[in-house]
């Protein structure tokens, strides 16, 4: 017959540390959530429970495994326990459970012994403390178990400081993405997507990411033939990056700069694809202007440059005044380079006199 589930979930419990563990050693804990006082008499060490095998199984346990009486006072660890707790054994034993755990207090003890006493199970997230008084993240899962008759507690502390890590560094990192103003979006190796920041749904015009996923992102990009290029680049392992055109929800026209990735897992495989996207339309937009206001002034400068060959001398004088240009005493030419489409120099050749010409230049620098 199948249990109540009421009474075999589990039991997860979060406990806020009496100090902030990045600003170690720990502060002393206030009176009231004082372990009891032990009792005035010399240690007489870890006791001896279970049988051989029992303890062989203890010891070789990964993670740090303390066993306590009912009450929470400690009697017996396995070695794993004092490299983590940096005490030896005879210091643990007698020591109650709350010494290890900030945060806690004989109410924890008492909320595990009645949820254990109903079939469930306890999983406690907390921060342990160490001899030297700093502290560790911990995951600690809380047993009932019978030996020799008696019931004890027993519990298995795992160290979560890497995972902790690893979590406050993904979290960061989901932080700076949600708030990028990048589009960023994760996508499965044909495109349809998984997940996508605020930005990229802004960029694409939807109301939020979740309106985008298990969308195609390509069916955005208004470029069909780098559609290929893209996917086929990404899912062989190699990166994609320059202009996309794109269509909005709405249909209008956006310019992005695209940054495409593989998505590898542990083996190196591609499992999908990262999708980074700058909006560069202004810019798409001041530079179609600048081209065409460029192109506009080339067409000026053009016209402007005919009309100066225009008006540049083309005919010169003869000398004797009467000969055929052929036969002039002097033959006159010209070549005019001028720096830029258009000159600002001139000059005129003239006949002073029937023996004498005039040459004029003028540099307008």
């Amino acid at each position: 017959m199948p249990k109540n589930p009421e009474f075999s979930s589990t039991m997860r419990i979060d406990l806020t540390p009496d100090a902030d563990p990045a600003t170690c050693p720990v502060t002393p804990r206030t009176p009231e959530k004082q372990p009891p006082p032990r009792a005035a008499t010399p240690k007489a060490g870890c006791q001896v429970v279970g049988s051989d095998d029992f303890r062989q199984l203890l010891q070789s346990v990964y993670d740090a495994s303390l066993i306590t009486d009912t009450g929470g006072r400690i009697i017996s660890c396995n070695d794993r326990a004092v490299q983590f707790f940096r005490h030896s054994t005879n210091d643990l034993a007698g020591m109650h459970m709350t010494e290890l755990i900030s945060g806690s207090d004989e109410l924890l003890v008492e909320t595990i012994r009645e949820s254990l006493r109903n079939d469930r199970f306890i999983l406690i997230q907390a921060f342990c403390i160490r001899a030297d008084k700093t502290l560790f993240p911990a995951e600690i899962s809380a047993n009932m178990i019978k030996i020799s008759g008696e019931d004890y507690l027993c519990l298995f502390i795992r160290d979560v400081t890497l995972r902790k890590e690893s979590e406050d560094r993904l979290r960061t990192v989901h932080v700076a993405i949600q708030n990028s103003g990048n589009g960023i979006a994760i996508s499965d190796t044909e495109g349809t997507l998984s997940y996508c920041n605020p930005a990229l749904a802004n960029l694409l015009g939807a109301d939020s990411g979740e309106q985008l996923e298990d969308v195609n992102i390509t069916s955005f990009i208004n470029e069909i033939g780098k559609v290929d290029t893209i996917l086929e680049s990404v899912n062989n392992g190699r990166p994609w990056s320059g202009e996309l055109e794109m269509l909005r929800l709405d249909e209008t026209t956006l310019f992005v700069q695209a940054s495409v990735a593989p998505n590898t897992n542990a083996d190196g495989e591609t499992i999908g694809i990262v999708w980074s996207l700058i909006d560069i339309s202004e810019q798409k937009r001041a530079q179609h202007e600048l081209q065409e206001r460029n192109s506009q002034m080339e067409e000026d400068l053009s016209l402007a440059r005919e009309f100066q060959q225009a008006f540049i001398q083309a005919d010169y004088p003869v000398f004797p005044p009467d000969a055929l240009s052929e036969n002039s005493a002097i033959e006159l030419g010209h070549l005019y380079l001028p720096s830029g489409a258009v000159g600002g120099d001139f000059f005129e050749i003239f006949a002073v006199s029937p023996t004498k010409m005039g040459v004029f230049i003028s540099d307008v620098m």
